[in-house]
This record gives structure tokens, sequence and C-alpha cells, in this order.
């Protein structure tokens, strides 16, 4: 497992490409996740070998990237014209690790919501596979997001590594957030049986102290290890038992660091995982 720092989840908007490898560098992370549009302009711009060469320079190893608008009809269109250019760029720098997530309610009923899922998913993740990538989709936990729209839908592990053989491209496993394993009501013996691959990516966080887990709600969140009320020892030593290797990616959004400036904010946040690291005994 390597430290990974997404700017844009604890709170650092609007830098380049360049300034966000300099500040994951200099903040002692040892990967970035891979800002899609930006870098495959990079790409484009100059060459994979060029914006890689930006990667090695800083020492980080590239994280995931975003999968993009596959919800509406329109930008399943658009996506499905772009991805294999997105996807060959992005996997000629090693970014090969792809992530969405998947509403845990839906307007249809769950086995039309779960077919209409598995339809859009397979084109996308036959295209995604002539590159040599791989999808990671996140179940989202919290129970207020389950009644958000008439019919509940996945929102366990199980659930989301069923559609990922039904989807049967073979590439397709779980971005595993923490906040969603313990919203879900998960414990360890679920990421027990996981093998190596069924995890594409992961998120660290906590939930505020003080609050159920049905009340819990998803965007309150709190810095990884900040109120011990998810067991992230248990959770980093699950992954570690099963040989997951890739990003381990903070994503507190509201509970950030309250620091001034970019720099202090990503220092703050690469101590946060430096923290569970030593709590975990990695």
């Amino acid at each position: 497992m390597f430290r990974c720092l997404s700017p844009g989840a604890v709170g650092i908007k609007g830098l380049s490409l360049e300034e966000q490898l300099i500040l994951a560098r200099d903040s002692g992370f040892e990967g970035m996740d891979v800002p899609t549009e930006e870098t495959v302009e990079a790409i484009q711009a100059a060459s994979a070998g060029a914006v890689k060469e930006r990667f090695d320079g800083a020492g980080l190893l590239p994280g995931s990237w975003s999968l993009g608008n596959w919800r509406t009809d329109d930008g399943y269109r658009a996506l499905l014209e772009a991805l294999p250019d997105v996807a060959g760029s992005l996997s000629s720098i090693g970014a090969t690790r792809c992530t969405t997530f998947i509403l845990s309610s839906s307007e249809l009923p769950y086995e039309e919501a779960w077919r209409w899922h598995v339809d859009r998913f397979q084109p996308l993740c036959r295209i995604l596979t002539d590159s040599g990538c791989r999808l990671g989709l996140e179940y989202v936990g919290p129970h207020h997001l389950r009644t958000l729209h008439p019919h509940k839908f996945i929102y366990t592990a199980e659930e989301a590594l069923g559609m990922a053989a039904d989807i049967g491209t073979g590439n397709v496993g779980l971005l595993f957030d923490a906040y969603h394993w313990f919203t879900a009501g998960e414990s360890v013996s679920v990421i027990n049986g996981f093998k190596a691959a069924d995890v594409v990516s992961v998120h660290v966080n906590d939930a505020p102290a003080g609050v159920s887990v049905g009340d819990q709600q998803d965007g309150i969140r709190c810095m990884p290890g900040a109120t011990g009320v998810i067991d992230i020892a248990a959770f980093l030593n699950g992954l570690t038992n099963i040989g997951y290797d890739g990003p381990v990616t903070p994503e507190p959004f509201t509970g950030a660091p309250k620091v001034a400036g970019a720099i202090d904010i990503a220092k703050a946040t690469n101590q946060s995982l430096l923290d569970i690291w030593k709590k975990a005994g990695i």
C-alpha cells in the first residue's frame, strides 16, 4: 500500500497538474491520484513519456482516476467515444486504476437497476480492458442515501462484487472506502473474504463521534484516525493480510485539516496517514 494524495478530497482546489505533483512531493506522499482531464491534456500537449517523467521526478506513483459521467445518456455516449483515448493515455503513464461510485438508491426497482448498471458498465469495462485498466466500484453505505430515491440499491461490498462478477469482463473490483464499510455495518470478516484483485483503490477517513451509525451523513467525515470511531487499524490490517498493494487516499471532505495553506493541509493529511500506519503496525 502507498500513501496517496487527492488534493480535492481535502479542499485544495485550482492547482495545475505540475502544482499538484509538487504539493504531493513536498508534503511527503508516495503517490497522487491522477486528475483525468489535466493529465490527458498534458500527455497530448507533450508525450506520455514526459508526463511519466514528472511523476517519476517527483517520486510519486500514480493513484486512481475518475471514470467520468456515465449516468446521463448524453454523458454516456460522450464517454464511450472518449474513453479509448483517455484510458490509453493514462495507462501509458502507469495509471491503470479507474474508479466511480454507485448510488445506494434508485428510481428503478432493484433488479431493473441492477441490469441497467451492468448493461451500462460492460462496454466501458471492455474499453478499459483493452488498455490494461481496471474499474473500482464504490458502494455507498450511509443509511440516509439508501432512501434518497424510491428503491434501495446496493450498499455493501458483497453486492458491489456481485455486480463486478455480473459485468463479467474480469477487470472490475472495489473502490473500498472505510467510511462506507463502517456505515454499511460491515466488519473485518468482509475484508478477510476479499482477494487482492477485488480491491482496485482505497479511501480512508473517520466518522464523527457521538453519532449513531444510522445517523451518519455522507458529507460529514473526519480525517483518518481522528476520532477512533472507525477501527482503521483493523481495516488496514485486513487489506495488508489480503496483499493489497495499491493507493490509500484520505477522503475526509468536511473533516479536512483546519490549517492555512495548501502545503500545510497536505502535510497534515500525510501525517494522518503516517499515524494510522503506525496504529496498524504497518
